[in-house]
């Protein structure tokens, strides 16, 4: 499970580090309702990256119960799909 978390959160940090969310966040504090959009948009990102991130830590736990010592291919299928999504 701590190497389940450890991944994920590496995985958040790369998000979280990508110019796309800052160069949204440039352009919506400098529109005319800035102070709906920058709440708007911070909540929703949070809440899909929340949302995207649980579902994956379900997927991957409900995969990886019947799965042998060297791992499941499931589990490193699902993980490159998320990868590819994200």
């Amino acid at each position: 499970m701590a190497d389940t978390i450890a991944a994920v959160v590496a995985l958040g940090l790369g998000v979280g580090l990508s110019p796309i969310p800052l160069i949204a966040a440039i352009f919506m504090l400098f529109s005319q309702r800035a102070s709906a959009n920058g709440p708007s948009f911070l909540a929703g990102w949070v809440l899909g990256l929340s949302v995207a991130s649980v579902s994956i830590l379900i997927m991957e736990e409900a995969l990886d119960q019947g799965a042998t010592d060297k791992g499941s291919g499931d589990v490193s299928w699902i993980r490159l799909l998320a990868g590819t999504l994200v």
